[in-house]
């Protein structure tokens, strides 16, 4: 079996263990398998926003997975975002290709259609596209970011060859993301030997990929004072810890507003993308510090 299909039944295992016996709260409203694009399911999305709520514009949070470039859903994404959509939010939550069918950057060909969806359909379910935030995790902080900056840098936008929608970001939360793929993939399992290591990202680069491929990875280097006040995210058990001032360094050097925040305790050991545990406290105070911080910047009451 190959390093990426070991590493995606490893993620599997984990996430329905993790969110085993969860449904869909009493209080919130999905609508499900929208169609984005011509690429079947993996061009779906969901929809979730409070209850006995139609008659309020609430502001949006578009949602993009983690997953390291090879794994995840949206399924496996509904209750994170459905707790997020409980604090006041219409929040996206979509599918999009994956590798080794595509390679980097083709997935944010998926992102980008997703928010066109969202700025031509979002107002139908209640979303404030004037009130836009974007979140993601791990590989889904990459594109999050890089995408916040396709949005911002027309150099990155031409670089990507995305025709984005007129849509500004209000705000935007990174967590536990990985800033540099070529570097943060050899870490994600050092008893992995190298071979297997560089297996992975030609897996997701290409299997002959260069210099200017592994750049379009590192979203830091086109942040410009444009760019969305960012909540970056880590926690101490986070393998990706040490890649978090690359986005912080780039933030601050651009004069973004940004706030860092690293959780868990001496006594607390808090792994990658612990926030995704919805059943955990220390989820539940990060998700709802994340949420009145999207408020704050779209002029919400916290």
């Amino acid at each position: 079996m190959r390093i990426h299909e070991r590493l995606k039944n490893m993620m599997d295992t984990g996430d329905k263990e993790r969110d085993k016996g969860l449904v869909t709260p009493d209080g919130i409203e999905r609508f499900d398998d929208i169609s984005y694009g011509e690429h079947g399911v993996w061009n779906l999305l969901d929809v979730y926003r409070p209850k006995n709520t139609h008659l309020q514009k609430l502001p949006v949070i578009f949602s993009v997975h983690g997953g390291g470039w090879i794994y995840g859903d949206k399924e496996v994404y509904q209750h994170y975002c459905m707790e997020l959509a409980g604090h006041g939010f219409t929040v996206v939550n979509f599918n999009y290709r994956l590798s080794p069918d595509i390679v980097y950057p083709e997935h944010l060909t998926d992102v980008n259609k997703a928010m066109h969806w969202v700025s031509e359909n979002i107002s139908k379910y209640g979303g404030d596209i004037s009130k836009l935030c974007m979140i993601g995790d791990s590989a889904g902080a990459q594109m999050a970011a890089m995408y916040a900056c396709a949005l911002t840098n027309p150099i990155c936008r031409e670089r990507l060859s995305l025709d984005v929608p007129e849509v500004k970001l209000k705000a935007i939360a990174l967590n536990c993301g990985v800033y540099d793929i070529n570097d943060g993939m050899r870490r994600i399992d050092e008893s992995e030997p190298p071979e297997e290591r560089e297996e992975l990202i030609r897996c997701i680069l290409s299997e002959n990929y260069d210099e200017a491929e592994i750049e379009l990875g590192r979203p830091a280097n086109f942040v410009t004072s444009d760019f969305p006040a960012a909540y970056i995210m880590s926690s101490n058990g986070d393998f990706l810890r040490y890649q978090q001032h690359l986005m912080t360094d780039a933030l601050k050097k651009n004069n973004v507003p940004f706030e860092y925040h690293e959780y868990g305790r001496e006594n607390e050991m808090l792994w990658h993308v612990f926030h995704c545990n919805i059943r955990s406290e220390a989820a539940k105070i990060c998700n709802r510090a994340e949420c009145d911080f999207f408020k704050t910047h779209t002029q919400e009451e916290v």
